[in-house]
């Protein structure tokens, strides 16, 4: 998924779940969402190296599950600096946690895959249902967070938007459905015997799928 989409869906989640502004204020509640969401895109610095190390290792250990803790404590720290040490890292930490959570989960349904068990494991995972720039994805979250600005005492907005984004992608998934059954017959009419049958969101419409 593209960088500014998921850095907004981190400030989404985090007005979503922001805690009571007494001890950490809300705006940086959603800047810690709003940075941590796009932190694990910072291994494009591997195209520096070379092309071949940032494909072999693009959505790798910046994308890991198991490693999760350790980058939201990183930026907590980071984000307690910036603020002139007003503010303990652990308070920056839970929102840190969840942008980098729903930048895992953003681009797990893509089709790049991800090494969600880094280091442990190198092996990728994916749920092909959204195409890397997906306008309707970006404009639900855009339309939350217009609402949280226009309602600034409300969470329902935020939350609102994360529902029709579950729902988005519920739809997708049984968009998949109907395109996998699709290559089943046509690998049945046709007496083809394949090896695997891929099915590829595309972009623009979630009408749009490949079929390989």
């Amino acid at each position: 998924m593209d960088p500014l989409t998921h850095a907004l869906s981190g400030a989404l989640l985090a007005r979503a779940a922001a805690t009571a502004p007494a001890r950490l204020p809300l705006r940086w509640q959603i800047t810690a969402g709003f940075t941590a969401a796009a932190f694990p895109d910072i291994d494009l610095i591997l195209r520096l190296i070379d092309t071949i190390t940032y494909l072999n290792w693009h959505q790798g250990p910046t994308h890991s599950l198991i490693l999760l803790p350790v980058w939201a404590w990183l930026l907590a720290w980071l984000l307690s600096k910036l603020s002139r040490g007003c503010y303990n890292w652990r308070l920056f930490y839970r929102p840190a946690c969840f942008g980098i959570a729903i930048h895992i989960a953003g681009d797990l349904i893509t089709s790049y895959g991800l090494m969600l068990f880094a280091p442990f494991s190198t092996e990728r995972y994916s749920l092909p249902l959204v195409f890397v720039i997906d306008p309707w994805f970006s404009l639900i979250i855009v339309a939350g967070l217009a609402g949280s600005w226009y309602w600034p005492q409300q969470k329902i907005a935020a939350i609102s938007a994360l529902a029709v984004l579950c729902g988005y992608v519920v739809f997708l998934a049984s968009l998949h459905q109907q395109a996998t059954a699709i290559a089943h017959r046509h690998v049945e009419s046709q007496a083809i015997q394949p090896m695997h049958v891929a099915v590829l969101p595309q972009p623009l419409s979630p009408f749009h799928w490949k079929i390989i």
